[in-house]
């Protein structure tokens, strides 16, 4: 065990070895045991990404939302996040129900995960809930693509609006509703 790292529940051998500048060497060693149970830690949060916030009529550009997993433990259970779509008097929002290549951050875009949600359109926002069998290791993301377009009927230069995405509370495990929301201002110039 490296230093400064947790012990597990249970029993731990812990051995130091230390030698001095004459070569003598002397061994110590001792047992920690924890009892109890630790609660799982599931740490979501959400990000979203686009590579420029301003439009021109009738311009698209895609956009991601990550749901990273920051914690130490997989997701559990289902996952959702509703995506509250910027005003439909100047944009249209689309989320494709396949994986595809989002044109957003690197070269070449981003490969997304969108098979891995249903997305359902209420009109106001999109629901977003991962299908049975999905999981978000530590240290990993899910990244659903979408597409934004100024093209409502008062999309005019000078129109701003807003995209927000928000993680359900409690979804996939998550136990930090502090970090769920993450949001994008687009405005057609």
């Amino acid at each position: 065990m490296s230093s400064g790292s947790f012990f597990p529940i249970g029993v731990t051998t812990v051995t130091y070895t230390a030698t001095d500048a004459d070569g003598n060497t002397t061994t110590c060693q001792f047992t920690v045991e924890v009892t109890g149970t630790c609660d799982t830690l599931t740490e979501l949060t959400t990000n979203m990404f686009i590579n420029a916030s301003n439009f021109v009529v009738n311009q698209d550009r895609d956009a991601i939302v990550t749901v990273d997993n920051i914690g130490a433990n997989p997701t559990s259970g289902q996952i959702q996040f509703a995506l509250t779509k910027p005003a439909t008097s100047f944009f249209s929002t689309t989320i494709p129900a396949i994986n595809y290549t989002a044109d957003v951050l690197l070269p070449g875009g981003i490969a997304t995960n969108n098979g891995d949600w249903s997305c359902t359109n209420n009109g106001i926002f999109y629901l977003c809930t991962s299908k049975p069998g999905v999981v978000i290791n530590p240290g990993n993301s899910s990244i659903i693509g979408m597409n934004f377009k100024a093209d409502g009927p008062s999309a005019v230069p000078n129109s701003k609006a807003q995209a927000v995405s928000s993680l359900g509370t409690g979804t996939g495990g998550d136990q930090n509703i502090d970090n769920n929301r993450a949001k994008s201002n687009l405005i057609i110039n």
